[in-house]
């Protein structure tokens, strides 16, 4: 799973455009107004790039949108807050940004052959533009015809047969925005396309709770349930380390009372990996920490796989009263790039650990009998690691290796294992 977390900032970036846009088409100028300043004043616009805040592309859209609309009041807003085009005085004329004014003036002024021909002529780089028009144009018709033919055309098929137009963020983001304001014919328009919203979708649309129940209680079957999913379920949270990740996210972007609403509805988390353990030690230390502890069962078990995880699960052990268990069963031999002690794996065995019984030696148990350690072996012993199934294997490995301190542990626990 893709990591989600800064797209909840992104999105109230793009949602700030959006109703920009949305207010221009809808000659709402006061909306615009508000809109357009929180953009032109908040620093994070001025470090991204969204697609259609590309230089003076988005100001040329407001521009062509009002002028089309023979807006004056809207013009004079779009004055007042951009005072002109560019930093300089000329606006930045481009052929994409021609393209977008044709657009925009067939949406408006209801020109489907002139739309239809600019898809003909630059479908591969202008489709989400488009769309996002004609969706703002309520011209869901054209809609219809035109998003399986874009989808087919799609040049990122070339590389693979099953990429759809709805996996990328152009497609997301439209999608998004049709659900927050209830745009019922976009969105069938995109699901009858085949649009099928995803984890990608739904970490956009967390903020919005509303919504996301309008969603899953409106076109479920549009997303693959016989009856209104959970918020587990849309997410396809059965792996506790990726529902740890959205969490996080939503706990790091949201208010508490939009984290706890979705915290109400998950189990407790009971076991992750270890590559997933950044990310319990900055959710239970962050100011929120007690908040993101409430998710996180108390007898947590944490999957060992890499070796430089072993100073954070004897830590995180220690916080969380020694109730962390290891989970074994994806641990190897050691990798070049680490070092571990006798008494670090010792340490290691003393948590809780479920060990598995089979009369094979897995690669960690290889692994600890190569140490040639009497403590190390008869604490394998004691956990259960070395066993009735498997003894006779371990002492013969001890023995072909000439392992002769883990062999004397072993012969001296004899009838023990």
């Amino acid at each position: 799973m893709a990591d989600y977390m800064g797209k909840y900032e992104y999105h109230k970036i793009y949602c700030d455009h959006d109703i920009a846009m949305r207010a221009a088409f809808d000659g709402d100028t006061e909306k615009f107004r508000e809109a357009a300043n929180k953009i032109t004043q908040d620093r994070w616009y001025e470090e991204t790039f969204l697609y259609y805040h590309e230089g003076d592309i988005m100001k040329s859209i407001f521009f062509q949108i009002f002028s089309v609309r023979s807006d004056n009041e809207g013009m004079k807003a779009f004055a007042e807050v951009y005072k002109s085009f560019t930093d300089g005085s000329k606006p930045e004329s481009s052929s994409r940004s021609c393209l977008m004014a044709d657009v925009i003036a067939a949406c408006i002024c209801g020109n489907d052959s002139i739309i239809e021909q600019v898809v003909k002529d630059c479908g591969d780089n202008m489709s989400d533009i488009v769309i996002y028009f004609l969706m703002l144009g309520k011209k869901y018709d054209l809609m219809r015809r035109l998003i399986p033919e874009l989808d087919k055309n799609n040049i990122c098929r070339k590389i693979s047969p099953d990429f759809s137009i709805f996996d990328s963020q152009r497609y997301i983001d439209i999608v998004v925005s049709a659900a927050i304001y209830r745009d019922r014919e976009a969105l069938r328009a995109f699901f009858d396309a085949g649009c099928r919203p995803n984890v990608n979708y739904y970490c956009m649309l967390c903020p919005y709770i509303d919504t996301m129940d309008f969603l899953a209680d409106t076109y479920y079957e549009y997303l693959g349930y016989d009856s209104t999913p959970s918020f587990k379920e849309l997410f396809s949270g059965d792996d506790d380390g990726d529902m740890l990740m959205i969490m996080y996210g939503i706990l790091n972007c949201n208010s508490i009372d939009v984290f706890d609403r979705y915290a109400k509805e998950i189990p407790l988390i009971e076991k992750i990996p270890d590559d997933r353990l950044f990310l319990l030690k900055s959710g239970i230390r962050d100011e929120n920490g007690a908040a993101f502890r409430r998710i996180i069962s108390d007898e947590l078990t944490i999957i060992f796989s890499s070796w430089g995880t072993l100073g954070d699960i004897f830590v995180f052990a220690e916080e969380f009263d020694g109730n962390v268990k290891a989970d074994l069963s994806k641990a190897g031999e050691i990798d070049p790039y680490h070092t571990v002690t006798v008494a670090e794996l010792i340490k290691l065995l003393n948590m809780s650990i479920e060990p598995e019984k089979t009369d094979k030696l897995s690669d960690f148990v290889l692994f600890l009998l190569r140490q040639n350690s009497r403590r190390l072996t008869l604490k394998m012993i004691s956990k259960g690691l070395i066993c009735a199934a498997n003894f006779a294997a371990a002492v013969r490995f001890a023995s072909e290796n000439q392992l002769l301190n883990s062999l004397n542990a072993l012969n001296g626990s004899r009838g023990q294992g």
